[in-house]
């Protein structure tokens, strides 16, 4: 997903780059066997038509519980608008909506978590707080792809990889249950620095020169003595 983005936002030298990889891929899936078969069996047992196997049941665990989190806040329009509330997944047992030992409430085995944050928002805070977090995200993208239409070279390059984090991050959000502050940490310290970065090259501002830096330097040391 983001070579895609790096091969469609990216510089040219980057797109000839991924072009390049993109060759040499063909080349060894055509040429390793073993390569090919590998990838071939991960598609099969995820979407193929084994409906048995560990990895499909996971695989639309994913996609059950959008239906899940809708058929639990329609029951009222309060519900509707606004969830259960925060963390109220953790407690709620759904096992009801599931074959035994693949879903449910946390206590029970099989998957012990949502696997899915969007769908877990949705339940937790209704249409109202889901609509609001898309809204955000989405202009958040936009910030993103301003300053990358504003930029030049290798600048561009740096801001498509910002764009591909913001898109990869909101995408995993789909497939995992973020528990981890950290991860969300790092996200919006990178969408910060990405905005900073890109407002600060539509400013002309620049690395300085050599003479400048030897300046600061030599005034750093005045000052310090």
């Amino acid at each position: 997903m983001a070579g895609a983005i790096l091969l469609v936002l990216g510089s040219k030298q980057m797109r000839k780059t991924f072009v390049m990889i993109a060759i040499l891929s063909v080349v060894v899936i055509a040429t390793r066997p073993g390569v090919r078969e590998t990838l071939v069996s991960a598609i099969s047992t995820t979407v193929g038509a084994d409906k048995d196997s560990l990895k499909r049941k996971s695989y639309e665990y994913r996609w059950k519980l959008w239906e899940v989190a809708y058929s639990e806040v329609k029951k009222s329009p309060e519900r509707f608008l606004f969830g259960y509330g925060g963390l109220s997944t953790e407690e709620m047992d759904l096992s009801d909506y599931f074959d035994k030992e693949s879903g449910g409430s946390t206590a029970l085995l099989g998957f012990t978590s949502w696997d899915n944050q969007q769908a877990c928002d949705l339940i937790e805070f209704g249409f109202m707080g889901f609509g609001l977090e898309v809204i955000l995200f989405l202009a958040v993208l936009w910030k993103l792809l301003t300053l990358w239409k504003s930029s030049k070279g290798v600048d561009r390059t740096i801001m498509a990889a910002f764009i591909s984090i913001a898109v990869i991050y909101y995408y995993a959000r789909s497939n995992v249950y973020l528990f981890s502050p950290q991860l969300k940490c790092l996200f919006w310290a990178l969408v910060a620095c990405g905005v900073r970065y890109g407002e600060l090259k539509a400013d002309g501002q620049t690395q300085p020169s050599s003479e400048e830096l030897n300046v600061n330097e030599s005034a750093f040391g005045t000052a310090a003595a």
